[in-house]
């Protein structure tokens, strides 16, 4: 096979093909090499060359773009010319030309023209008759092991068309594609001009390899096919609801009905409005923060780029309607490959950023998003790594020489250094960097740390979605004294279990977040059988008492809650079990271990806990020996509260347990007590020997051995005394002496 350069067209045409048929003239709009101005151009695109003139009536071309030259051509955005595009040469020629039409069928009708050029021979007829944003000659392989191969490249909306192996045209349907990111540099194609990376699609039953001949143009291609594919795969990315916003002074907060589809948050006078106060694009937001307002606990703003310039506030009636809203925001702006990653998280910031690892490397635009003390970013693979800024060494600022250059605004950037890593991060405003910086030194110097807010969003890492935990329905509630039980609506869904004074309201009560809750626990009340309290954390320092109607329904809510604060690795073991306590503590399997945090959940006379590699174990309160109180100063200091933790010694093993708040330590070691004290009316539910043999029979055996077997003849009293002591605890057992001498139950 003979060598190949996408300049050379030549080749590539199928037996040499003259394109003399190719012919279009009219006027356009070009600019110069600097594309400061556009000025009117008569062009005229004949014998395989696109000549520009001062005038029709010229005779002198300005200049002209010979084929062998071109590499693609693709539609661009350009302020004041609506219908603009450019056309891509190769190396030699080292130029970007910049044409626009007067109308969108002008601007077709040369791109296509010019495609007809530049494409094989094979597809002219095709390519004269389609619409398309981007078209040009690429590298392409359909699998990893593949050689690269050269082939035309068509972007027509969310479709791709590319040449298969034997020149057909093949598409990949960029809406159900699952992903798109570069590629190891080294791994790429050799025959290309430019060294450079290249990209892989993944569509089902297919991963397409791509690159240019140069590196602006792979660039310009994956944002094309990328934008395809957000414009298509965000239109689920819906939410509605009444915010509060202010105007540009912030001055003051109107409520406003808001509606955020397509790409577009729009915002209205009410509900019924038809005509919109205002919007704001997708592509003009960098990034969401929540934020304080005077008066509006709930507030986030966000962000815009340069043109729009301008930061939009708003806030909502409540954390969780809050939370919807920028989770449903940032996924319209983060990376196709963490939107199911964002639509799960709650974070206080996220947005676009410029990123590198080291002082070395070169700025990467990455998402970048701040969840409590954790700040996480996207690395060079495009996967999701973090940064714990609990043990981030410094953040400061650097020399403003040392910056990125792509951003619209010149300003000083700043660094994070923590345990063998060093963070540089920009953002494409100053304002951005500056309000990121006080984010992230903030949550870097807060000294009380609640942990399971931590464990949370690390729960939430491994990618387990608990939108599904969903629940609704009638339940009894008190207040704060716990007085009364009132009827109340409650709702659970997006991490929040929101009550409501009756099914049609539309206003809620109140709220208890995800966050906040540490645990959930059974408990006895008057004349509330059904009774279920949920304990939070330091901070709200409220326990939540509730009753349901039955066992049935009370065990749903509290599979249900607990499935919201659980590890995602078990919360399908969580929703099919039945408990009486559930919730976070912190445990060590031995008294030198550290202090690790686990799940625990007491399920009658087993209690479940998760190993150090977060496997559910259990220890059986049947046979353990003793449950006691430690000493106070050898307790986790990890916990909020300062207080006394217990072992539980059982076979083999002795668990140690401390709650982060004194009242839930207080309340599982009651439980735990209650349970290994307590025996059922069946042998299965009586303490058990190290050896698995109840207590109760044990002793029986060992009465028999000491008395009986010593004793010549019958003893009834003795007899009747034992028969009677298995039968009251529900076992019915009988001992016999076989001829080994050995005693078995039968």
């Amino acid at each position: 096979m003979s060598s190949w350069k996408l300049g050379h067209i030549g080749n590539y045409s199928p037996l040499g093909r003259l394109r003399e048929d190719v012919r279009q003239q009219g006027y356009l709009y070009k600019t110069g090499p600097s594309h400061k101005s556009f000025d009117k151009r008569w062009c005229v695109l004949e014998h395989g060359s696109l000549t520009y003139y001062l005038t029709e009536k010229s005779t002198t071309g300005k200049g002209s773009i010979n084929r062998q030259c071109v590499h693609g051509i693709q539609e661009t955005s350009v302020e004041k010319q609506q219908y603009a595009f450019e056309i891509s040469t190769n190396k030699a020629s080292n130029r970007l030309y910049l044409f626009a039409a007067e109308n969108e069928g002008e601007k077709n009708r040369w791109m296509q023209s010019l495609s007809k050029l530049i494409c094989p021979g094979s597809i002219m007829k095709d390519v004269a008759m389609m619409e398309f944003s981007l078209g040009g000659n690429y590298y392409v392989k359909d699998n990893f092991s593949e050689d690269w191969r050269k082939s035309w490249l068509m972007l027509s909306w969310k479709l791709l068309y590319y040449m298969d192996q034997n020149q057909k045209l093949e598409t990949v349907d960029l809406t159900k594609a699952s992903s798109i990111k570069y590629q190891e540099m080294d791994r790429g194609c050799r025959m290309c001009t430019e060294t450079g990376q290249h990209f892989v699609i993944h569509a089902p039953n297919k991963a397409l390899y791509i690159q240019a001949d140069l590196v602006r143009d792979t660039e310009k291609l994956f944002a094309a096919c990328e934008k395809a594919m957000k414009g298509r795969m965000r239109e689920d990315v819906r939410h509605q609801g009444y915010l509060y916003k202010t105007g540009p002074k912030h001055t003051t907060l109107d409520k406003r009905w808001c509606v955020l589809e397509h790409g577009a948050l729009t915002y209205y006078l009410t509900e019924q409005s038809t005509t919109a106060k205002g919007s704001i694009d997708q592509l003009c937001i960098h990034g969401i923060q929540e934020t304080s307002v005077e008066t509006q606990q709930y507030a986030f703003e966000i962000s815009t780029n340069k043109a729009s310039n301008r930061l939009y506030l708003f806030a909502a009636e409540n954390e969780g309607e809050k939370n919807r809203w920028m989770q449903s925001l940032s996924k319209l702006i983060c990376p196709l490959s963490i939107m199911e990653h964002v639509g799960m998280m709650e974070f206080s910031l996220g947005g676009n950023y410029y990123v590198k690892d080291n002082l070395s490397e070169d700025w990467r635009k990455s998402w970048l998003m701040l969840s409590w003390r954790l700040l996480f970013y996207m690395d060079q693979d495009q996967m999701l790594e973090m940064v714990d800024l609990r043990k981030a060494i410094s953040i400061k600022y650097q020399e403003m020489d040392r910056g990125c250059r792509k951003c619209t605004e010149t300003g000083q950037h700043f660094v994070i250094n923590a345990t063998n890593k060093a963070l540089h991060i920009q953002a494409d405003l100053v304002r951005d960097t500056e309000k990121l910086f006080a984010a992230c030194e903030k949550a870097a110097k807060v000294t009380h740390v609640d942990h399971f807010s931590v464990c949370w969003t690390t729960f939430c890492l491994g990618g387990r979605m608990r939108e599904d935990v969903r629940h609704q329905g009638y339940l009894y509630k008190t207040g704060p004294k716990h007085t009364s039980f009132d009827k109340r609506w409650c709702v659970l869904e997006h991490g929040s279990l929101t009550y409501y004074l009756t099914e049609k309201s539309t206003t809620a009560k109140g709220s208890i977040d995800q966050k906040c809750i540490h645990g959930i626990l059974e408990t006895s009340v008057e004349k509330q059988q059904y009774a279920f309290e949920i304990s939070t954390n330091k901070a709200s320092n409220r326990l939540y008492l509730f009753a349901a109607e039955n066992e049935g329904e009370k065990n749903r809510w509290m599979q249900s809650l607990s499935k919201l604060i659980c590890p995602g690795s078990i919360m399908k073991d969580v929703g099919v079990m039945e408990f009486s306590l559930g919730g976070n503590y912190y445990v060590k399997d031995n008294f030198s271990e550290d202090w690790r945090k686990s799940w625990l959940m007491l399920s009658w006379r087993l209690l479940y806990y998760m190993d150090q590699n977060q496997k559910l174990e259990t220890v059986d309160l049947r046979k353990a020996s003793s449950i006691k109180y430690q000493e106070m100063d050898r307790g986790c200091r990890m916990c909020t509260e300062t207080g006394q933790h217990f072992v539980i010694n059982a076979t083999n093993r002795a668990l140690y347990i401390q709650a982060d708040l004194v009242r839930d330590t207080e309340k599982l070691f009651a439980a735990c007590e209650k349970a290994m004290k307590e025996s059922g009316r069946t042998l299965q539910d009586q303490q058990l020997t190290s050896d698995d043999v109840p207590v109760i029979v044990n002793r029986c055996i060992d009465a028999i051995t000491m008395s009986g077997l010593k004793s010549k003849g019958h003893l009834p009293g003795k007899c009747n005394k034992l028969s009677g002591t298995a039968t009251a605890g529900g076992a019915e057992e009988r001992c016999k002496r076989c001829k080994d001498g050995r005693l078995h139950l039968q």
